[in-house]
């Protein structure tokens, strides 16, 4: 069974997030990657996503506090602000939408010699953050077989998929922040992993 944290990575979202983001980042990630739009390759992502999904939408909601402590709570308020909670940004940075060839070709990402991605953000989505939706065509373990023969990838133990995922950019990220998408329950022969570069 998923865990409510492992539902936040699938749809791209930090722990916290409101209701509206879950169904925003939801959306988002099922017409990207329902079967009838990008194959039948995509089921299982799909039906991960909305297994999350089901999770967090009937998540318990947080207890109301008890009226003394919501009174005390509520004249520290007046005395200072309170902080806010860090959510997942629901503005989407366009510029990194796209096939990852496509995002590249316009410079705004980059391999690194260590073969990471490096994510050349501008200051002021470094500082809003945002999201992307991001797709490249990687190997995966293959979905029937453990590396023994098999029709599906030949006995070879992978197959070359082209892969759709989420990618969250923090607000407030700064040079060398690591960004891993979530691609469960795909697994990948080769690690994403991309590097915030402020620039």
């Amino acid at each position: 069974m998923t865990t409510l944290d492992a539902a936040y990575a699938l749809l791209g979202l930090s722990m916290g997030a409101s209701q509206a983001e879950v169904r925003r980042a939801f959306r988002t990630l099922s017409l990207l990657l329902h079967p009838d739009r990008a194959g039948e390759s995509s089921t299982a992502r799909f039906q991960a996503i909305s297994a999350a999904y089901a999770k967090l939408k009937t998540a318990a909601p947080v207890k109301a506090a008890p009226a003394k402590a919501a009174a005390g709570k509520a004249a520290q308020a007046k005395a200072a602000p309170a902080a806010k909670t860090p959510r997942a940004p629901a503005r989407r940075l366009s510029r990194f939408s796209g096939h990852l060839k496509s995002v590249m070709a316009t410079g705004a990402v980059k391999y690194r010699e260590d073969g990471a991605l490096e994510l050349r953000l501008r200051p002021a989505e470094a500082r809003e953050g945002g999201s992307a939706l991001l797709s490249l065509k990687t190997f995966i373990a293959c979905r029937k077989c453990a590396g023994e023969s098999c029709e599906r990838c030949g006995g070879r133990g992978r197959e070359l998929e082209l892969i759709s995922f989420f990618l969250s950019i923090p607000p407030g990220a700064t040079d060398g922040t690591v960004l891993r998408p979530s691609i469960a329950p795909l697994k990948l022969l080769k690690p994403v992993e991309f590097v915030v570069r402020v620039a």
